[in-house]
């Protein structure tokens, strides 16, 4: 695709927009200003509108987004939907970021705020089906990811795994892993208490202390559609399988069994999702747990684990094939998933948008150890270069990689609080991995620029911490060389 192509594919994804007066300032340009000679790339307007958007796009932020004035208050008892006209209220990188984007019609718009701690946060969407439940959130200012939420209903509190994640500060989005339990008329009266959102360390070192956050509101939960090819029961090896779900929602495939013969510890991933060209398919939760109270494990029930694993609902139809694995044995069975309804996603303005085989590919040299244990040897950079503005001079880079099928986006910035970006040399970096649906991983990393001239290249070493996830492995390193070509596409993110 060349750069005409794309910068059409935008113009028609966000229409004309002027520059939104509240991105970060980390990332506004002197656009006024000629380009010096010995600086060829630094960003302009139409670069810096092009490079903000496609993170929009394809991170999961609200940038060029408009958000109307709401006033200030706490949140009433029960919140009241939005009229569906107005789910424009919630950016599209957010249905992307939560894995809803063929979905995102279903998701209930609502502007419910509440306020503690001095600091606010607003409900502004929801959805739930069978497999889970997902809000999304805006906060003012800016909070760290979630620590504690939990979720009731008419049938009393919801328990389950969770993941959560961001894109840009600002924008999270919380999942649980399980649906509530509706009414007659298929909505779910719930009752959210969000615990432990700590806002962002203040300028002068201190913080406040966190706040407890209270939301009511009716949600109407999506039906889903049976997998009749999984059998209710079957042998694997030395395991017996009972399965108690097997179904697709708008949003996922998501399968649900209980393992007789082997322990929590014991049972690891044992379900794959295989697309029909045998490729495996990226979960969205994976989890395993014990079946009773902790209390009353004894040693008949202790080899008696329950798991849960969902996966993206695809795209497009096609046979696909879950693979069970353990105990000694195996199992595959084939499964037609139809292709999503049509309806249930809003419409996108100029079709799709970019995707990471968009971006150029470069060569690179980096080691991942940890939850991801491989050498990226090539990746489609998507930021690239340096450029300043209010907050000072800064490099960027970033890069899309694949690992088994999967995307992943590795992004990271000399921190111009620290140090003012001057030319080649090390500087201290913050860093973030982000998976195909959420926040992975995040810390400072050091960044080393060998040559900023066309193409640009350096080198990375630090190691990122987990956030917003659950993962065998808390920690990921990171180091090696990397190359990019900066231009009127890739300024600085």
């Amino acid at each position: 695709m060349n750069e005409a192509k794309i910068r059409e594919r935008l113009h028609q994804a966000i229409g004309e927009a002027n520059y939104p007066l509240a991105l970060p300032n980390r990332v506004e340009t002197r656009l006024g200003d000629p380009l010096p000679e010995r600086h060829p790339r630094a960003i302009a307007l139409a670069a810096a509108i092009i490079a903000l958007a496609l993170v929009a796009a394809l991170l999961g932020p609200r940038l060029l987004t408009w958000h109307p004035s709401v006033p200030a208050g706490s949140a009433p008892p029960a919140a009241t939907p939005l009229a569906q006209n107005q789910a424009a209220f919630i950016p599209p990188g957010d249905f992307w970021a939560a894995g809803l984007t063929s979905a995102s019609a279903l998701v209930t718009p609502f502007q419910l705020k509440a306020t503690s701690a001095n600091h606010t946060l607003t409900l502004i969407g929801a959805y739930a089906d069978p497999a889970r439940t997902v809000l999304l959130f805006r906060t003012n200012p800016d909070f760290r990811l979630p620590i504690e939420i939990s979720f009731s209903d008419d049938g009393g509190l919801i328990n389950a795994s969770s993941s959560s994640g961001s894109g840009l500060p600002g924008e999270s989005y919380y999942s649980l892993d399980a649906g509530p339990r509706p009414g007659a008329n298929g909505v779910a009266n719930l009752t959210v208490t969000v615990r432990g959102f700590s806002p962002s360390t203040l300028a002068d070192g201190f913080q406040t202390t966190p706040g407890t956050w209270t939301f009511s509101l009716a949600l109407k939960v999506q039906p889903s559609v049976a997998i009749a090819a999984v059998p209710g029961q079957f042998v694997l090896g030395t395991w017996k399988v009972t399965t108690e779900v097997a179904e697709v929602t708008p949003s996922v495939i998501h399968i649900q069994a209980v393992i007789d013969g082997a322990s929590v510890g014991e049972v690891g991933s044992p379900v794959t999702l295989l697309d029909p060209s045998g490729t495996p398919v990226g979960w969205v939760a994976s989890s395993a747990g014990v079946t009773v109270p902790k209390g009353q494990l004894n040693s008949t029930n202790y080899k008696t684990t329950r798991i849960n694993d969902q996966w993206l609902r695809p795209t497009a139809a096609g046979t696909y094939q879950l693979r069970f694995a353990g105990g000694g044995g195996a199992q595959m069975i084939n499964i037609s998933v139809a292709a999503p309804d049509p309806s249930a996603a809003l419409p996108v303005k100029g079709g799709n948008l970019l995707q990471p085989t968009d971006f150029p590919e470069s060569q690179m040299s980096l080691n991942l150890q940890g939850f991801l244990t491989t050498t990226i040897t090539s990746g489609r950079p998507n930021q690239c270069g340096y450029g300043s503005g209010p907050s000072g001079a800064l490099f960027a880079f970033g890069t899309y990689f694949q690992v088994d099928g999967v995307w992943y986006s590795l992004s990271l910035y000399s921190d111009p609080a620290v140090r003012q970006y001057s030319g080649p040399g090390t500087y201290s970096a913050p860093a973030v991995l982000l998976g195909p649906t959420q926040r992975l991983y995040a810390g400072t990393v050091q960044l080393t620029v060998a040559d900023d001239r066309r193409p640009d290249s350096g080198s990375v070493q630090g190691t990122l911490d987990r956030v917003g996830t659950t993962t065998k492995e808390p920690h990921l390193s990171i180091s090696g060389t990397w190359t990019c070509t900066p231009g009127q596409m890739l300024g600085p993110g």
